[in-house]
C-alpha cells in the first residue's frame, strides 16, 4: 500500500544504498543491496512493488493512501501553459517528456530504514491493563464495539500510568497501526488528542520520543485524518518536538511532521473525510520552514534526512499549499545539502527536490543556474550520484525549455558536450533518456549544438538507443530524431545561402598548399556534417531528405569551379563528395526522394562528370589570371576528380532508379506507346531526357578518361542498357559502340565484365537489321 498520492520510489538496480544510523542504538547498521523494484512502500516492511510504467495515464498505483486516487497529474496542472508539464503522455513534445512518473514517486519517511534503522515494537503482553486485540481483531469490530476497546487504551495511558507502562502500551499502538483500518481507529479517536497532550505535557525524553514516532506512524497508515486534530495542536506539538534538546525526540518528531505536513498537502482542495463536515486542515507557511531550517548545516544527519524526505516528498505536489517552499531560499539551503552531506542518499533527495520545485515553478530553473553558475552545473551532471545527474538534468531542461539569450551565451559546447554524450552511455535509462532531452533542446536553439553532438558520435549512440524498449526512452529517441527532421530545413537553407555568397564574393583566399593541413569549417557550412551524419544513420533514414539533395546538388555545382576558392573550401569539398557517395548507395533514400534526386541532383552530376574541365567551359569568360588559377587546379586532379566522383554516383544511383517501376517504366520510352501523365512517367521523362541530352552525348570525354572513371562511365551505361533495351539504338546513333568494343581489347587493359555485359544488352537490344556500327 502507499500513501495518498504516492508512487513506489525508483532505485536504480546497481544502486548501492546506504541507510542512516542511529549511533545512540546502533553502533553499525550494514549496507543492504536494493532489489530490481528499489521499493519500500508505506505500511510494509518489505514490498515487492510491479515496475511503473513512465507513462501512466493519471493512475500510477492503487491501494490506500488518503482515500483519493493517486494521480501525477491534477487537472489544475492540465489547465498551465509551459509548468504543466505532464509525465509521460504520448510523447508528442519535448515538454511532455521533461518528467516522468519516476520523477514524482514520494517514499516513506517514518520508520525509512534507508534513513534510520528503528528496532520492531517490543512489550510484555501479561504488562498491558487491557485484553490486546490483532489489527485484524480491531478491523473486525464496529465503531460501537471499538469505543470501549479505544476507552481501555485511553485509561493505559493516564497520568497515574508509569513511564514504562506507558511505552509498552504505546508498542502494542505501534503494531496496530500496520493496519490502515486500525490506525483510522486510533488517529481519530480520544487516543489521537491524548498523544498531543503527552508529547507537550511529560518531560521524559523516551515517552515523548516513543509517542511522536507512534503518531507519525499512524499518520503514515491512516487513510483519513480528522482536521479536529488540528484543532488539537498536532502540528504545533510536532514543530516544537523538532526544537527538542534531544536528538532522538528531534528525529521522530522531524518524522512525523514531514508525514502530517505531506498529508495535508495532498489532500485536494474541498475534500471532506465526512460528510458535511466543514473544517479544513491548514499548512501554515511556518511549519514548512521548520523543514527548511531542519536541513541547514549544524543539524543531526538523521534530522535532516527526514527534513529533505519530506521536502522532496512535498515538492511532488503542486497545488498552492505549498508555495512557501518554492523559493530561492529552500533551493539555495537544499543545494548546500548536496555540497556538504556526507550520505548519497540525502545528497539525491536534495536534488531531486530541486527538480521538483523547478517542475511546479519553472521561472527557478534560471534562477538556479545563475546561484550555482555554469561550472556548478556540469559538476552535478558529473556527479556520481546518479540522482544528483537526474535532478540537475531536469533543471538544466526546464531552463532550456525557454532558454534566454544570456544562458545560451555562457554554455560552452566543448564543455557541455562531452558530459551528456557520457550520460548518453550512463547505465540509468532515465539519465539517458533526459540527455536526449537536453540535445534536443539544444539542437532547437542552434544548429551548431547538434553539429557538434554528430561529431561526437551522437548519431551512432542514437542507432544504439533505438534497440531499447524502454517506453520513456523509447519517446525521448522519438522527439530528437523529430526536431533533427525539422533542422534539416534551416540548415540546408542557411548552407546554400553561404555557398552561394562565396560564389559571388569578390573577396578571393589563397588555395591551401599541397599536403597542408586541411582548416576546419566554420558555420554555417561545417554544418554540412549534420547532413553527412543524418543520412548515414539508421534511425533517421525515414526523415525527409529532399532540403539535403537539393542542397547537396547545388553546392556540387558551386564548388566543381575550381575558380571558387574560400577559407577551408577544400575540406567543404571533401565533405560534399563524402556525402554524395552516402546518399548515391542507399536506396531506400534515393526511392522516397526520387522527385528530388532526378529534378536536382542527377542533372547536376551529369553537369559536372561531362564538363571538360573543373566546369566545363568555365575559364573561358574569366580573366586570364583567374583561367590561369583555374586550369592549374584542374591540373592538380581536381578537376579530374570532380568528373570521376560525379559519374561513379551516377553508375550507383541508376541501377537503384532505373529497377523500380514506381520510379522507372522503360516502356514509356518506346515511341509506339502513348505516354500517359499518371505513375512514373515524370521521373522516367527527367531520367530519359537527362541521358539523352546531357549525358550519352559527351560521354566520349569520360571514356577517354583514364581509369577507373571511364570504368564507372562503362557501368553507367551497362545500367542503361539493361534496364532499357531501346538505348542501344541511341547509342548506336551516338556512334559510342565502336568505342565500347575498344574497350575488349586485351591489349588496352581495359577489358572488364562490365564491358562484356553492355555490348551484350546492346546486340540483344538492336534489331536483327539494323548495323552494329
Amino acid at each position: 500500500k502507499t500513501t495518498g498520492g504516492g508512487q513506489h520510489e525508483d532505485v536504480h538496480p546497481d544502486e548501492e544504498v546506504d541507510f542512516g544510523t542511529n549511533a545512540e542504538e546502533e553502533d553499525s547498521v550494514e549496507k543492504e543491496q536494493v532489489d530490481d523494484s528499489g521499493v519500500e512502500e508505506y505500511g510494509q516492511e518489505e514490498a515487492e512493488a510491479p515496475g511503473i510504467s513512465p507513462f501512466a495515464d493519471g493512475e500510477v498505483a492503487q491501494g490506500g493512501g488518503r482515500g483519493r486516487p493517486i494521480s501525477v497529474m491534477t487537472e489544475h496542472e492540465q489547465e498551465r501553459p509551459l509548468t504543466a508539464f505532464t509525465t509521460g503522455g504520448d510523447g508528442t513534445s519535448a515538454s511532455d517528456l521533461l518528467f516522468f512518473a519516476g520523477d514524482l514517486q514520494v517514499r516513506p519517511i517514518v520508520n525509512n530504514r534507508k534513513i534510520e534503522r528503528i528496532p520492531p515494537p517490543a512489550y510484555d503482553v501479561k504488562s498491558l491493563p487491557f485484553k490486546p486485540l490483532s489489527a485484524t481483531e480491531v478491523e473486525a469490530q464496529s465503531p460501537e464495539e471499538q469505543e470501549p476497546f479505544i476507552a481501555g487504551i485511553n485509561r493505559a495511558l493516564g497520568d497515574k500510568t508509569s513511564i514504562t507502562d506507558k511505552v509498552a502500551v504505546l508498542g502494542y499502538i505501534e503494531k496496530l497501526s500496520s493496519s490502515a483500518m486500525a490506525s483510522d481507529a486510533v488517529i481519530n479517536s480520544t487516543l489521537g488528542h491524548m498523544f498531543i497532550r503527552i508529547m507537550r505535557a511529560t518531560k521524559s525524553e523516551v515517552l515523548r520520543t516513543k509517542v511522536a514516532h507512534v503518531l507519525g506512524m499512524l499518520v503514515r497508515n491512516a487513510t483519513y485524518i480528522s482536521p479536529e486534530l488540528q484543532q488539537d495542536g498536532a502540528l504545533l506539538a510536532l514543530t516544537e518536538g523538532v526544537r527538542d534538546r534531544d536528538v532522538k525526540v528531534r528525529r521522530k518528531c522531524m518524522a512525523g511532521l514531514g508525514e502530517l505536513l505531506y498529508y495535508v498537502a495532498s489532500q485536494d482542495e474541498g475534500e471532506d473525510g465526512v460528510e458535511g463536515e466543514s473544517e479544513q486542515w491548514a499548512l501554515p507557511a511556518s511549519a514548512l520552514q521548520v523543514l527548511v531550517r531542519g536541513i541547514r548545516s549544524g543539524e543531526d544527519e538523521v534530522v535532516q534526512h527526514y527534513a529533505v524526505q519530506a521536502i522532496d516528498n512535498l515538492s511532488s505536489q503542486t497545488n498552492d499549499k505549498i508555495a512557501p517552499l518554492r523559493t530561492m531560499e529552500t533551493v539555495t539551503t537544499l543545494i548546500s545539502l548536496i555540497n556538504s552531506a556526507q550520505l548519497d542518499l540525502v545528497r539525491g533527495t536534495a536534488a531531486c527536490s530541486i527538480s521538483r520545485l523547478v517542475r511546479a515553478s519553472p521561472a527557478l530553473a534560471s534562477q538556479i543556474l545563475d546561484k550555482v553558475g555554469v561550472a556548478g552545473v556540469y559538476q552535478m551532471l558529473n556527479d556520481e550520484n546518479m540522482r544528483v545527474q537526474q535532478g540537475f538534468v531536469n533543471v538544466l531542461n526546464v531552463a532550456l525549455l525557454e532558454p534566454s539569450a544570456r544562458l545560451l551565451k555562457a554554455l560552452v559546447e566543448d564543455e557541455l558536450l562531452p558530459i551528456l554524450m557520457r550520460l548518453l552511455e550512463h547505465t540509468s535509462q532515465p539519465i539517458r533518456a533526459k540527455a536526449l532531452l537536453t540535445l534536443r533542446l539544444l539542437a532547437s536553439a542552434s544548429a551548431s549544438w547538434l553539429a557538434g553532438a554528430c561529431d561526437r558520435k551522437l548519431m551512432a549512440c542514437l542507432d544504439k538507443l533505438t534497440r531499447d524498449k524502454d517506453p520513456y526512452l523509447t519517446g525521448c529517441v522519438a522527439v530528437l530524431v523529430e526536431t533533427i527532421g525539422e533542422t534539416l530545413e534551416p540548415v540546408c537553407t542557411d548552407i546554400t545561402t553561404k555557398v552561394n555568397e562565396v560564389s559571388t564574393s569578390k573577396k578571393t583566399s589563397k588555395p591551401p598548399q599541397p599536403g597542408a593541413e586541411l582548416r576546419p569549417l566554420k558555420a554555417p557550412l561545417s554544418f554540412v556534417t549534420v547532413l553527412l551524419h543524418v543520412t548515414t544513420a539508421a534511425c533517421t533514414r525515414g526523415l525527409p531528405q529532399q532540403p539535403t539533395i537539393q542542397t547537396l546538388a547545388d553546392s556540387l555545382l558551386v564548388t566543381a569551379d575550381q575558380a571558387i576558392v574560400f577559407e577551408s573550401s577544400q575540406e567543404f569539398r571533401r565533405v560534399l563528395y563524402i556525402l554524395l557517395e552516402a546518399v548515391s548507395q542507399q536506396q531506400q533514400l534515393l526511392l522516397q526522394n526520387h522527385a528530388s534526386v532526378v529534378t536536382h541532383l542527377l542533372p547536376a552530376l551529369v553537369e559536372i562528370a561531362t564538363s571538360d574541365d573543373s566546369r566545363g567551359g568555365s575559364t573561358s569568360a574569366q580573366s586570364p589570371k583567374g583561367a590561369a588559377a583555374a586550369g592549374k587546379a584542374a591540373a592538380d586532379n581536381g578537376g579530374i576528380g570532380h568528373r570521376y566522383n560525379c559519374i561513379k554516383a551516377v553508375a550507383d544511383m541508376l541501377p537503384i532508379l532505373m529497377n523500380d517501376k514506381s520510379v522507372y517504366d522503360a516502356s514509356l520510352a518506346l515511341p509506339t506507346k502513348p505516354l500517359n501523365t499518371d505513375g512514373p512517367v515524370a521521373a522516367t521523362k527527367k531520367i530519359n531526357e537527362e541521358l539523352v541530352r546531357h549525358l550519352l552525348p559527351k560521354l566520349g570525354s569520360l571514356l577517354g578518361e583514364r581509369d577507373p572513371t571511364a570504368q564507372h562511365a562503362i557501368r553507367a551505361c551497362k545500367v542503361i542498357a539493361e534496364c532499357n533495351p531501346a538505348y542501344a539504338l541511341v547509342f548506336n546513333k551516338l556512334h559510342l559502340i565502336p568505342k565500347f568494343v575498344d574497350f575488349l581489347e586485351p591489349a588496352k587493359g581495359q577489358c572488364s565484365p562490365n564491358t562484356a555485359m553492355l555490348v551484350k544488352s546492346i546486340v540483344a537490344g538492336m534489331g536483327e537489321e539494323e548495323p552494329l556500327y
